[in-house]
């Protein structure tokens, strides 16, 4: 009984019960339980029999930790303290993992003795698996961020599970064949490998379940990972549990690849007994089989990128030793091909017209040669073979000879050449020839992208560097361009030229022979107004390989600064439009337009030969000035040209009235199906690959000059023809407005003439007479409608028809109408409906709308069996608020399918209406969509034949929206 307890216990059970903090409080030498309902959810299912129960009777499997600590408090009254306490505790019916942080501290009595133990506790175990769990991924990630390949990834993540036994008492790791057949182990962790837990081959076919632990192919095809038993021979007791603690349970998760719908392998992973298997375990394990996936795909990712880097390091060298091979192949033949090449310009006999041919084929193999040059030295140094033999030079002076080279060249060009030396010699050891091209190149560069101003090469020394300093006054280079400026074939896109001609590799090549000497270079431009290339030097020979220093020598290697310069001299162009003298009056005029001057000069030469007029160009800009000035029978342009290229030319010239007939033959390098389907797609005649035979190319102009004078000649006829139509349109068009203003004349006496009957004004009318002159005016009527249809028409076609736009009461339409249909309606008995809002209104011309709606509701009339109904309805365009429907509607005969394209063309008829009815002109309806859109609407048709039909008027909505 409460009142026989003493007063401390009751204070302290006051304090327990209320109290939200879980609270329990060990009683008397017993050690009796009592505890709040805090406490409760920690022992889970030995609540409520541990209330007022002897705690050895409740905790009998842990009493060998915490009995010992309660002794003490009751007999020494010494407080505890224990943080993430490990207890198997059994309270959801087996032994369970669990942590307590908790302290013991003693109950005074009445008489200052211990009568209990008072207890706070807080259960840490999902902090302190958590951190575990946290620790093992984290680990895990660490590991397999560096793995390359598909093993090492494998391996990486079993390291990391053999380090967490605790939730991992066991794995293995398998991965399955193409097939998905069979199975073969890849990794095992505490289970012998071969033995009855990791087998090295599991079949799985669904028929093999005797050969094999685990069933591997219920993950083949599963999204998710399964939950198995474990054999009896597997079950180990893992860390932390008791010796009858076995494994019983394993956890299958499938592994997948990227981009495979289906697993490529599996993880078998022993579930700890003394853990719950709930969604926080198996969810970690999907974590660790997620991190295993994302390995192997890293892993895959890294080898496919580690063969193709293989393999594009073997293209590439098979490039450079392509290149290499073919340089040297190209070599004896220019050598043979420039030999007799200068003896016959050399011949003073040669005629002079031949020694002009002779020295353009010479230069362009001189210019051949340095390309070839070019790749070859690009070749060995990209393999490692280049050689270089360095002497002490006078930097200045030698430099100062190779740009003088330049000299000419800019001075045609209206630029200034600079040269400045330093005051003392600048001795650096160079190779010669290598230093030529770093040179010529650079002043090269400098002069095909500087149009004003001039070019200055400056040498000098800094510190223990030998300078060399190129400025022009061009272009420039843009900032984003700039770190890419050294690369190979790269070009900065869209940047004015002098020619588009070059192979990409000047710079890059300058760039790898400035490395050999042990320098550096660099770029500086602000992107707009000129650039600066500096060229570092070290000086001394101390940085360069021993076996390749030498002494001065007196013999020079031959130069190539003239091919350089020859070079650069075609890109000076002539005077734009320089036409070829001497072509036969009344020939055909032909415009060539390319940025190479020797290609220029030999289609010109080539042409003039068959008596055409030729005018050369440089570039795509030129051609279309030059089109605009004159008119040409024909143009030949080159693909790749600086600014405007042939293809932008092409579709300048098409998108011209005037040019647009023009035949056009595009003349380029680019080889292939694809380079011909690119300039036919974009407007040209004809294509021709250089190199090209001088009588293909004579064949096709004059083919193509033939089919433009036949095109011509057909246009004319064509234009002639139009005109003596318009002639006649304009003249029928006259003619009957004409004849309807004549017919009205006598119909206008007619009407009044049966007016007078109709009054009586001569005495009274019989029956019979009375039907007569009833007749006579319907036949008036009609006849009146067919001149009015027929002058419309004729206004329409002579485009006099004026519009008085208006906002108009759709309801006032429809009502003005109603007299003049109403008679028709009800001779046939028809039903007619009207359903549009009274407060539709539409912007048009009112008299015009009438005449739209009256020619609808009369060709519904005539086509529409006695019986039948016509309706009239208006609803808003859908998205288009600005816009209504307004809707005929009948039951009549309908209009063939066939027939629905042509309806609204003039004088074409319909199915031939019922017994009875006139069959018209064939004017009306188009009268009527052509009144409709010229208020910016529009008439269209939809017809079932033998359903009747629909005619759509789209209307402009009044610009109140509403009538007033």
């Amino acid at each position: 009984p409460i009142d026989d307890w003493p007063q401390s216990l009751r204070t302290i059970v006051g304090t327990c019960l209320s109290s939200r903090f879980p609270i329990l409080i060990w009683w008397g030498p017993e050690l009796v339980m009592l505890y709040n309902d805090a406490y409760a959810p920690l022992i889970g299912a030995k609540h409520p029999r541990a209330l007022g129960t002897r705690g050895q009777d409740v905790f009998p499997e842990i009493w060998h930790i915490i009995g010992p600590m309660l002794d003490g408090v009751l007999t020494r009254a010494d407080a505890t303290w224990s943080e993430d306490q490990l207890l198997l505790l059994e309270r959801r019916g087996f032994p369970e993992e669990c942590y307590f942080t908790f302290s013991y501290s003693p109950i005074r009595d009445a008489l200052g003795g211990v009568g209990g133990v008072f207890t706070a506790v807080t259960e840490t175990t999902d902090r302190v698996i958590g951190e575990r769990r946290l620790a093992m991924l984290r680990a895990l990630a660490e590991r397999t961020a560096t793995c390359r390949t598909i093993p090492d990834a494998v391996a990486c993540t079993m390291a990391s599970i053999e380090e967490n036994p605790a939730g991992a008492p066991f794995a293995v790791f398998y991965e399955f064949d193409d097939a998905r057949s069979v199975a073969r182990l890849a990794a095992a962790v505490r289970a012998d490998v071969d033995g009855p837990g990791a087998p090295s081959i599991v079949p799985l076919a669904a028929d093999a379940a005797a050969q094999r632990p685990w069933p591997l192919e219920r993950v083949v095809d599963a999204s998710d990972l399964i939950v198995v038993d474990v054999p009896a021979a597997l079950r180990v007791v893992p860390p932390l549990a008791q010796s009858d603690d076995v494994v019983r349970h394993a956890a299958i998760l499938p592994v997948r690849r990227p981009g495979q719908d289906r697993a490529s392998g599996a993880l078998v992973v022993g579930l700890s007994p003394i853990l719950p298997a709930d969604e926080a375990y198996l969810g970690h394990l999907r974590l660790v089989a997620g991190h295993l996936t994302t390995a192997i795909a890293n892993a895959e990712a890294y080898e496919a990128e580690r063969r193709r880097a293989e393999e594009l390091a073997a293209v590439d060298r098979a490039k450079t030793a392509f290149f290499s091979n073919v340089s040297h192949e190209f070599r004896t033949p220019l050598t043979l091909l420039l030999a007799p090449l200068e003896d016959a310009i050399a011949d003073p006999l040669l005629v002079e017209s031949h020694r002009a041919s002779l020295t353009s084929a010479h230069r362009n193999a001189l210019r051949l040669l340095k390309l070839v040059n070019t790749l070859l030295d690009f070749s060995r140094i990209e393999a490692g073979r280049a050689l270089a033999t360095y002497e002490p030079v006078d930097l200045g002076a030698f430099t100062a000879d190779l740009a003088s080279t330049f000299r000419s060249a800019c001075e045609r060009a209206g630029l200034v050449l600079r040269v400045e030396l330093p005051d003392a010699p600048v001795i650096a050891h160079v190779d010669r020839g290598m230093w030529e091209k770093i040179v010529l190149n650079l002043v090269s560069n400098a002069f095909k992208h500087t149009f004003e101003g001039g070019i200055t090469v400056r040498v000098g020394a800094q510190g223990a560097d030998a300078t060399l300093d190129v400025l022009d006054t061009g272009i420039g280079i843009p900032a984003e361009q700039r770190e890419r400026i050294f690369e190979r074939f790269h070009r900065v896109p869209n940047a004015r030229s002098r020619s588009f001609e070059g192979t990409g590799i000047g710079l890059s090549l300058v760039q790898e022979l400035v490395r050999l000497h042990g320098g550096r270079i660099d770029v500086e431009s602000d992107g707009a107004h000129g650039s600066r290339f500096t060229v570092r030097l070290p000086l001394g020979a101390t940085h360069l390989p021993p076996d390749r220093v030498v002494a001065p020598r007196e013999d020079a290697a031959p130069s190539m600064a003239q091919a350089y310069l020859e070079e650069a001299l075609r890109w000076i162009p002539e005077t734009p439009g320089a036409t070829t003298a001497g072509a036969s009056a009344g020939s055909a005029r032909v415009l060539c337009a390319d940025d190479n001057a020797d290609m220029r000069e030999y289609v010109a030469r080539l042409l003039h030969a068959e008596g055409w007029e030729v005018d050369v160009v440089p570039n795509g800009a030129a051609a279309l000035e030059a089109l605009r000035d004159r008119q040409y029978d024909l143009l030949i342009s080159d693909v790749m040209m600086p600014g405007v290229d042939g293809h932008a030319l092409v579709r300048a010239v098409r998108a011209d009235r005037t040019t647009r007939a023009m035949p056009v033959i595009l003349l380029s390098a680019r080889a292939g199906e694809e380079a011909r389907v690119d300039a036919l797609a974009s407007g040209t005649d004809d294509y021709l690959e250089k190199p090209f035979s001088a009588r293909e190319l004579v064949a096709r102009v004059r083919a193509h000059l033939a089919l433009a004078a036949v095109r011509a000649r057909a246009a004319a006829e064509a234009e002639r023809a139009r005109e003596i139509a318009e002639d006649a349109n304009r003249a029928k068009s006259a003619f009957l407005a004409a004849m309807s203003h004549e017919l009205r004349t006598p119909l206008n006496a007619i009407a009044g003439y049966a007016d007078l009957l109709d009054l009586e004004i001569h005495g009274p009318l019989t029956a019979a007479q009375r039907g007569h002159v009833t007749r006579l005016k319907q036949s008036e009527q009609h006849l009146l409608r067919l001149i009015n249809d027929v002058l419309d028409f004729a206004k329409i076609e002579a485009g006099r028809v004026d519009f008085a736009l208006e906002d108009v009461p759709l309801e006032d339409v429809i009502a003005s109408v109603a007299p003049m249909i109403e008679p028709q309606l009800a001779a046939k008995q028809l039903v007619y409906r009207i359903q549009v809002p009274t407060e539709y209104a539409v912007r048009a011309d009112r008299e015009r709308l009438q005449q739209i709606l009256l020619n609808l509701l009369s060709n519904s009339v005539k086509f529409t069996a006695p019986g039948g109904s016509i309706s009239i309805s208006a609803v808003p365009v859908d998205g288009t608020p600005d816009r209504i429907y307004l809707r005929v509607t009948d039951t009549g005969v309908g209009i063939p399918l066939a027939l629905q394209e042509r309806i609204f063309d003039p004088f074409v008829q319909g199915k031939r209406p019922p017994t009875g009815t006139a069959q018209g002109t064939g004017l009306g309806l188009a009268i009527s969509r052509d009144l409709a859109r010229g208020m910016g609407g529009d008439l269209r048709v939809r017809s079932e034949p033998g359903d009747g039909s629909t005619f759509t008027l789209t209307l402009l909505r009044a610009r109140s929206g509403e009538s007033a």
